[in-house]
């Protein structure tokens, strides 16, 4: 996103259309979201896929279904868990993330010098 007005607004619309969806249909126990991602806990899966509809007919976007696996789903970065019926959180990095590894900068360090180290000092 590039406009921080853009946050606001889609969290505005998405408010609209849930007030919308809900004014009809029962809101699940546990119900989460950030902009277009939503967390919620239910007993179904013809609940979600009901939910799912409304919010799309409502809205016009495409949502997607992501059921839990083992009890455990990744919702922005975080890894919900859920253990004796409770909600147990971790810090979820996805596997596409290319986060420097330390080998990396220690290799960089001995090829270049220090990877901190700004170009005027490495010319003194």
């Amino acid at each position: 996103m590039g406009s921080p007005l853009e946050v606001l607004i889609a969290n505005f619309f998405m408010g609209c259309i849930e007030e919308e969806v809900f004014s009809k249909f029962e809101k699940p126990e546990i119900y989460c979201r950030y902009i277009d991602d939503i967390f919620i806990k239910t007993t179904g899966n013809e609940y979600i896929v009901l939910l799912k509809k409304c919010l799309q007919d409502a809205s016009g976007l495409t949502f997607m279904i992501e059921n839990s696996i083992g009890g455990t789903i990744p919702f922005l970065d975080i890894l919900v868990k859920q253990q004796q019926g409770k909600f147990c959180i971790d810090t979820y990095v996805k596997p596409t993330n290319t986060v420097i590894r330390p080998a990396s900068i220690i290799k960089y360090e001995r090829e270049h010098g220090p990877w901190n180290q700004s170009i005027s000092d490495k010319d003194e």
